[in-house]
């Protein structure tokens, strides 16, 4: 079925000199020629469901007197401004084009919209064609190229998919493998509880690419292994670590005035002489003490 409507260019209807020298009454007579042709098949040729109409129709489907019909006619075909078939069919050439050039652009619609597509298929011409000696000139090539060359996977050979890290997700959950994970490595359930809001806090708050990894769960196990590093109680029997929390603490500790026989003294050995103990770490004796 055609369109309701037609392309009808002003500027090529008013520019047509063949059509400029007709008659206002033969213009007006092409015009609802072309009306009818529009609505033929095929399209833009003078017939209504396949068969020329005579002149008797043809005045009923236009309106137009028979006679006055039949002298415009033959004003538009001495003019050139109509065309007529070997079977003495008339058409309008305007038509024609407009068709064929409708048809090739839904062909070309059906291979993606590019027409030029079809012409891709000939093989082009050698950017560097041989010479008169039928030696062929090399193109310059970079090294940058060769290694690119040569880094290219070999045909049939299926390349390796690189593995990319992610984010912690924001519904991140333990399952039950990271969970047990922990209880064998000594956490209790309060402490799962804290590692696990410790861990997401940590990863969904780390900015950039130090926040993505390739194995979660392979990262939970390291964090558990971790925090047991730094809170293992230690071992039982060991000496209790005692810290100073004043500066005579500190002395008490170092020996400082202590003599060599165990007793108390003013910091001097056997000989009367002075001895030098380290200070402790943190604390400094001023020149009055």
């Amino acid at each position: 079925m055609n369109n309701p409507w037609l392309k009808f260019y002003v500027s090529d209807w008013r520019a047509d000199p063949r059509l400029k020298m007709c008659s206002a009454a033969a213009r007006g007579t092409w015009i609802e020629m072309i009306c009818l042709m529009h609505e033929a098949s095929p399209y833009g040729h003078l017939l209504v469901h396949g068969q020329i109409p005579n002149e008797a129709q043809l005045a009923s489907l236009t309106g137009i007197p028979a006679a006055e019909l039949s002298e415009n006619i033959a004003e538009l075909e001495r003019m050139g401004v109509c065309g007529l078939t070997r079977e003495g069919v008339i058409y309008s050439r305007k038509l024609v084009r407009m068709e064929a050039k409708g048809a090739k652009a839904r062909k070309s619609g059906k291979k993606g919209g590019n027409p030029s597509l079809g012409k891709q298929t000939e093989k082009k011409e050698s950017l560097n064609p041989l010479d008169k000696g039928g030696v062929k000139p090399q193109s310059p090539e970079s090294r940058v190229q060769s290694l690119e060359k040569e880094k290219e996977t070999p045909k049939g050979v299926p390349k390796k998919k690189v593995k990319r890290g992610t984010r912690l997700s924001e519904e991140w959950k333990l399952s039950a493998a990271e969970r047990q994970f922990a209880i064998d490595n000594g956490l209790t359930s309060n402490d799962i509880g804290i590692e696990e809001q410790k861990f997401r806090n940590y990863w969904l708050g780390l900015p950039g690419a130090k926040a993505t990894k390739l194995d979660w769960p392979a990262t939970w196990r390291n964090w558990v292994l971790n925090s047991q590093n730094y809170s293992r109680p230690p071992p039982r029997g060991s000496p209790a670590v005692e810290r100073p929390d004043s500066l005579m603490g500190a002395i008490r500790l170092t020996g400082f005035g202590r003599s060599d026989d165990g007793e108390g003294g003013n910091g001097t050995d056997s000989c009367g002489n002075v001895e030098q103990f380290p200070v402790p770490q943190g604390y400094r004796l001023s020149s009055n003490s």
